[in-house]
C-alpha cells in the first residue's frame, strides 16, 4: 500500500477485531473463519476492501455473491493452518477465478517458495498468501520445536 498506518501493539487481544480495523483505517481485512454480509457491509462502509478465505466453489459464491466480498484467498488443501482447502490449491484457483470473474484471487496453499509464486501468477492468481511459512522466521515468536516441525514439512523442492 501507498501509505503506512500505525496499528496497535496487540490488536489481536481486542474483543471486537472489526472496531480495531475501522479505528486504525486498515486497507484490506481478511475474513478467514466465519463471516456474513453484515461483516462485509461494515468493513466496506469503512472503505476497508474485503478478502475472504475460501476451500470450495460454494464459499467463494458466498463470499462473493452473497456477501459483497472483493475479492478470495482461495486454499488449497496443502495450507497450514485456518484450513478451509479441501482440494490442492492448484486445482481449486481455476475454480475460484471462474467464480471470481473480475475480482482478484489470491492463491494460499503450498506456498513455501518463490518457485511456487510463477505458476499460481501464470495460472491467473493476482497474488499469492503465504501465511504458515512464516511461523518458521525467528520474528514470529512461535516455539523452536514448532519451526523444527514446520522447517520439515515445509523443505525446498530438489
Amino acid at each position: 500500500m501507498s501509505r503506512t498506518r500505525r496499528t496497535p501493539a496487540r490488536p489481536h487481544r481486542s474483543s471486537d477485531r472489526v472496531g480495531v480495523c475501522i479505528k486504525y483505517r486498515v486497507d484490506v481485512a481478511v475474513i478467514a473463519i466465519g463471516g456474513d454480509a453484515a461483516l462485509v457491509e461494515r468493513l466496506r462502509a469503512a472503505d476497508i476492501a474485503v478478502f475472504v478465505l475460501v476451500g470450495t466453489e460454494s464459499q467463494a459464491r458466498t463470499a462473493l455473491d452473497g456477501w459483497g466480498a472483493d475479492g478470495l484467498f482461495a486454499q488449497g488443501d496443502e495450507a497450514g493452518g485456518h484450513l478451509a482447502g479441501q482440494t490442492p490449491a492448484r486445482s481449486f484457483l481455476a475454480t475460484a477465478l471462474a467464480v471470481a470473474g473480475h475480482r482478484p484471487v489470491l492463491l494460499a496453499g503450498g506456498i513455501a517458495h518463490s518457485a511456487d509464486t510463477r505458476p499460481a501468477m501464470d495460472a491467473g492468481a493476482a497474488g499469492v498468501v503465504a501465511g504458515t511459512r512464516f511461523l518458521l522466521t525467528h520474528e514470529s515468536g512461535a516455539h523452536p520445536m514448532l519451526r523444527v516441525g514446520w522447517a520439515r514439512r515445509s523443505a525446498p523442492p530438489p
